[in-house]
């Protein structure tokens, strides 16, 4: 090789070296401004969402055990004592009767009973609405425990405020955009910890110190929590949209076709012969039995798919009461898996995907959430240079 010949290919070299650097130094602003936007965006969205968020997170922690403190809070409408050894309770036509009789008394021109939700511990009380009102029993004795509208709970008006801020369709707005801002905090949160990784708090400085080692502590711990929740109420609240997407490509059941009615009979069947006859068809625990408008329609039962709690009840059977004949029954277990997401999206933001221990994880989780929406502003109050 000449002289020529390997000057020039060492200033090749040289050229090709200063390009890399110059590459390394371009890609290492890019990263510099990447970040300063991350963080200006993570500061501004987390102090506009600040309140929003520590409302929704603190009601959604309140809500995940809703029917623990509606016991707590009205035990003389929601528990009893339960009956001796061998007692049965009575059946629920004669339950309906009871209710009706007290309703009418108070209130002439109520509304015929529409629901039995029957009580799932031997502790507590049944309960048959009216419209917009629930009457309270002792199952076993009869005895009315008192009314209640529906919407007059506490827990009510704090379920209200979790979804609507108790301002209607307004506020709707507002919680989406939290449950949105809740997602760009958590993966802009993760973005700005890699760097330092916090995984400890230092005692020795100043309460912004501590502040800020525990905003991002608790902010790594809770944003998959975070991420779960507040995506799935971002799904839930694209469901028109998401819904058709999952039925199209992840398969679709036709709606339930009932079988024909039976002709009218002079009497219909009690009650609980036609619970009997349909509490088998399909998995789950009985919560309600909705009843037809005529006592000659159908009846139809609302059995709890596994994972569910609470109030909330997706299996169905029709029950014919001229005859006791099943019309048709809805098992979601069996649902193609298009027709399930949307419900499953819900059951993930109700922490029910496992209820033994996810109520649990969904608590804390909106507590860590509601804890960063109160510690995050703190930073900024007056901010200044770390040490």
């Amino acid at each position: 090789m000449t002289d020529a010949s390997a000057e020039r290919r060492e200033r090749v070299e040289r050229a090709r070296a200063a390009a890399n650097r110059g590459g390394g130094a371009r890609r290492a602003y890019g990263r510099r401004a990447f970040h300063s936007v991350v963080l200006w965006l993570h500061r501004w969205v987390g102090i506009v969402a600040a309140l929003f968020l520590l409302v929704v997170a603190g009601t959604g922690a309140a809500l995940v055990y809703a029917d623990t403190f509606d016991r707590w809070l009205n035990p003389q409408l929601l528990v009893v004592r339960p009956g001796d050894a061998g007692a049965q309770p009575l059946p629920l036509d004669s339950l309906v009767a009871i209710a009706t009789r007290a309703t009418i008394v108070r209130t002439p021109n109520t509304q015929p009973a529409s629901v039995i939700i029957m009580p799932q511990r031997a502790d507590e009380a049944a309960r048959v609405q009216f419209g917009f009102r629930h009457v309270f029993l002792d199952p076993v004795r009869g005895t009315v425990l008192g009314e209640r509208g529906i919407g007059e709970a506490v827990m009510a008006q704090v379920r209200i405020l979790h979804h609507s801020l108790l301002v209607g369709r307004f506020g709707r707005l507002f919680t989406v955009g939290a449950s949105w801002a809740a997602v760009l905090l958590a993966l802009g949160g993760l973005w700005l910890w890699w760097p330092r990784r916090i995984w400890r708090v230092t005692r020795t400085r100043s309460w912004r110190g501590i502040n800020y080692d525990l905003h991002n502590i608790t902010g790594l711990l809770g944003s998959v929590g975070t991420l779960l929740f507040a995506g799935s109420a971002v799904a839930m609240s694209l469901t028109d949209p998401l819904d058709r997407v999952y039925r199209a490509t992840l398969g679709d059941a036709p709606n339930v076709v009932l079988a024909p009615p039976s002709a009218r009979a002079v009497q219909p069947l009690p009650l609980d012969t036609l619970v009997a006859r349909g509490v088998g068809q399909v998995p789950g625990a009985l919560r309600e039995v909705h009843l037809p408008k005529e006592p000659w329609g159908t009846v139809v039962l609302f059995k709890q798919t596994p994972g569910e709690y609470g109030q909330r009840a997706r299996n169905r059977v029709w029950v014919d009461a001229n005859d006791g004949r099943i019309r048709g029954t809805l098992d979601q277990q069996q649902r193609p898996l298009g027709t399930r997401v949307a419900m499953r999206m819900e059951d993930w933001h109700v922490a029910a995907f496992t209820p033994t221990w996810s109520r649990w994880f969904g608590v804390l989780s909106c507590l860590l959430l509601a804890f960063g929406s109160v510690s995050g502003p703190l930073i900024w109050l007056k901010p200044r240079r770390r040490d």
